[in-house]
């Protein structure tokens, strides 16, 4: 029976090969974006479940809730809360301190190899909690020891080639030697951490100045934490014991309500935006978007399927007839259809296969990943059969019941018009499909003005043709050195140091006293930023009060500069010479300027307050190049003169214009796929619009050839077949637009910088749809316009 009901439903397809192409490719399309958005939506939940115990790992994070500030939850901490972690709770069985927030980069020197990379410096209970699996070693001996190091294999092979490294020496910025006590396996794309090396925790305390001291202050909150629960413990049995240390041991910290909160690592890469201490957003809220989209746009061209199967009902109806009044029941024919419509799935299906595999290449390229398909993977073909199957009913479902249910009589008789019974449903579907499409238009349209906005938002500082380079190796120890020959060779006309890049901030730490605090008032968190002098004039920064700093570190030691936004929070009205406190030092600093406002992280957020100390040191240097010098040209040159004071290790280097873009990554890449995804969704639904168009124009070629002799124009003509489209697109115009208002509004407030809708989105919009429409329609309407009458009226 099933053979019979395939070389029916085959034997049609064939017969009918303008309608079942236009069926097939409408379907395919839609298939497509439904599988390369469900591929993509499994790599981003995937992230991380590789490790073996994922479920008992967490970041320590805190929450912070400020009257002034609002509330916000940061990753970065105090080394005293690790201790504390570690000793005194019950239910945590590891804790892993690390400096190692993604940014650090070291210079790693064997022989005459040199390769600058990420990487950071862990607890040796890190490698024992994230269970990467070790090509060399193991985790009992990697990171026990302080001067040691573990590489990934692809670092090892880069420094030693194919020697074994193991207890072979990396000399790392150019300053010390590390023995190589492990080599891991490559991490794979879908971890939230990358990095190239890990250095022992103890290392950095050994060799770093700034770290002396740190086990025992609770205000200098730069480093990251990780810990391990015992099994069979929940982070709600944990939560009660972890939550007010902070609050309870700091008492520097404890206006501002610190709260120790858990990150668990299943949520990292999809969830970064939270509430009280707990995820409540974050790249997840995209990926659910998408997810939606891809339904929508499957659902679009599901629609195709249904309406054309419908609109040509009545050449259908006299089989149905014939075949009901021979003896097939409802259920068989049913089935039939039902047959027909899976097959047709099922070639749709193939060709989106095709489709997806020319798609991924160019789709990996836009998200900076490398998914692909499962071929050798039993689960995917299961699912993939319950997505043909599925499909197939669902595009079939409507046609199955609606053409199974004409009564034989009255169809062999001529007496029922189907064609015009299913007119109201057609088109209640075609408004459904373009609503879809319109909305993704108007989204696209929405997300690219608000990155526009954001982009030409005044940054406070001139980014062009303005480089910078990390403090490594030996520049800081050259630095003045190497400043100077810059300043001389001509090819730069300023130089500066600081201790965090121009687009970050690197450490946040707390203003505790200023001239006119109340005893009950909160202490400000505020960006600390360590800089050299002619920093300000190097990036273009403007000083609105007071002066710069001397130049000699000695004497302005206890000198600060405030920016506009910190003089405003805490309510200065003539801050220069004024003494404050900070970072919870007893000493008074003096404000000797006061800086212009600069956008140094989100541009979608307000300015944060900021402080700038004096300092010669720093991990970034920033320079300027002249205008009247060619860039290409600059680099080259400067890249000689870094080699003389950095012999070990290669001349990199980063432009800001180019560096502060990278901050809407996320959103280019939402409006990208949005744009895509619009894009596709429009044309299966013009597809479909096509082939509707298609059949209008056949159904009424008598009534064409009678208007025409009776003397009606082309344009007269065309109006006649395009008019009902046109008002089917409109009214989808008005639906989308409140819809799409709806979510856009709802997704602009997580941004505190953003744009105001305006109407001239959703009349471009619709611009835009009623002319695609035009062009879809046109064709169609225009052949049957100028077809010969006398062989239209012939013909019938």
């Amino acid at each position: 029976m099933i053979r019979n009901y395939l070389k029916i439903a085959w034997r049609n397809i064939v017969n009918n090969k303008v309608y079942s192409f236009i069926n097939i490719m409408g379907l395919a399309a839609g298939m497509a974006v439904a599988l390369i958005i469900a591929l993509w939506v499994v790599n981003e939940y995937s992230y991380d479940k590789f490790l073996p115990n994922y479920k008992q790992l967490y970041q320590v994070e805190l929450n912070f809730t400020s009257q002034h500030d609002g509330e916000h939850t940061q990753s970065a901490l105090a080394l005293p809360l690790t201790d504390v972690l570690r000793k005194e709770i019950p239910g945590i069985k590891r804790v892993a301190e690390a400096d190692f927030l993604g940014w650090m980069n070291h210079d790693l020197l064997v022989g005459n190899k040199k390769l600058y990379l990420g990487g950071g410096a862990a607890h040796p209970d890190f490698l024992r909690m994230f269970q990467y699996p070790f090509v060399k070693g193991n985790v009992r001996s990697a990171l026990t020891e302080s001067h040691s190091i573990v590489l990934t294999e692809s670092t090892a092979k880069a420094l030693f080639g194919n020697a074994d490294p193991m207890n072979k020496y990396v000399r790392i910025d150019n300053n010390q030697n590390l023995k190589v006590t492990g080599v891991l396996k490559d991490l794979p794309k879908n971890s939230t951490l990358q990095f190239a090396y890990l250095m022992p925790f103890s290392f950095k305390e050994e060799v770093e100045d700034w770290m002396k001291g740190a086990r025992t202050m609770w205000t200098n909150n730069s480093f990251t934490a990780y810990v391990e629960l015992q099994p069979g413990v929940t982070y709600v049995q944990i939560e009660p014991k972890i939550k007010n240390i902070v609050y309870e041991r700091s008492p520097q910290m404890r206006p501002a309500k610190p709260v120790v909160v858990l990150h668990p690592v299943k949520y990292w890469h999809l969830y970064a935006d939270f509430k009280n201490g707990k995820e409540v957003g974050g790249f997840i809220d995209y990926v659910r978007m998408f997810s939606i989209i891809g339904i929508l746009v499957l659902i679009i061209a599901c629609v195709n399927f249904m309406n054309l199967s419908t609109a040509r009902s009545e050449k259908r109806a006299r089989e149905v007839g014939v075949r009901k009044a021979i003896g097939s029941q409802r259920k068989d024919l049913i089935l039939q259809f039902l047959t027909e419509s899976i097959l047709i799935t099922f070639i749709a299906f193939l060709f989106s296969i095709i489709f997806v595999q020319l798609a991924l290449p160019a789709f990996n390229t836009l998200i900076g990943n490398s998914i692909s398909i499962p071929y050798l993977s039993p689960l995917f073909w299961t699912i993939m059969i319950l997505y043909v199957f599925i499909t197939g009913l669902l595009a079939g479902s409507r046609p199955a019941f609606y053409l199974s249910s004409f009564n034989p009589v009255k169809v062999l008789k001529g007496a029922i018009q189907v064609g015009k019974s299913a007119s109201l449903p057609r088109k209640v579907l075609v408004v459904l499909q373009f609503s879809c499409s319109i909305a993704l238009i108007i989204s696209t349209v929405i997300i690219y003005q608000q990155i526009q906005y954001a982009k030409n938002r005044p940054t406070g500082y001139s980014a062009e043709r303005l480089v910078m380079t990390d403090m490594s190796g030996d520049l800081r120890t050259n630095y003045h050195a190497l400043k100077n020959d810059l300043l001389a060779s001509g090819i730069v006309e300023s130089v500066a140091s600081a201790s965090s890049p121009v687009t970050q901030i690197y450490s946040h730490l707390s203003l505790d006293n200023w001239p006119g605090k109340n005893a009950g008032d909160e202490s400000v968190n505020i960006g600390g930023i360590w800089v050299s002098d002619s920093y300000f004039k190097t990036l273009g920064m403007t000083l609105v009060a007071g002066h710069d700093f001397s130049g000699n570190v000695k004497v302005d030691s206890n000198n600060v500069i405030l920016n506009e936004a910190a003089i405003k929070r805490i309510g200065l009205k003539n801050p220069i010479n004024q003494l404050v406190k900070w970072n919870g030092n007893n000493s008074p600093v003096r404000i000797i300027g006061v800086v212009k406002d600069a956008l140094m992280e989100s541009p979608f957020t307000p300015i944060q307050p900021a402080i700038f100390a004096h300092s010669d040191g720093g991990n970034s240097i920033m320079y300027r190049i002249p205008a009247n010098v060619k860039t290409q040209d600059a680099i080259q040159k400067i890249g000689k003169i870094f080699d003389i004071y950095n012999p070990a290790y290669p001349y990199a280097y980063q432009f800001i214009d180019e560096e502060y873009n990278s901050k809407f990554h996320l959103e280019m890449l939402v409006g990208k796929l949005a744009g895509v995804f619009a894009g596709l969704a429009i044309f299966i639904s013009c597809l479909g619009l096509f082939g509707l168009a298609a059949y209008v124009a056949e159904q009424r070629t008598k009534e064409i050839g009678i208007r025409k002799v009776l003397g009606a124009s082309i344009s007269q003509l065309w109006l006649l077949l395009s008019g009902d489209f046109i008002v089917l697109v409109m009214i989808s115009c008005v639906i989308a637009s409140p819809v799409a208002l709806y979510f856009l509004h709802n997704w602009l407030q997580k941004y505190d910088y953003r744009i105001t809708i305006g109407p001239g989105v959703f009349v471009l919009s619709a611009i835009v749809a009623i002319s695609i429409t035009l062009i879809t329609i046109s064709f169609q309407a225009i052949k049957a316009a100028i077809s010969n009458p006398v062989k239209s009226l012939k013909s019938e």
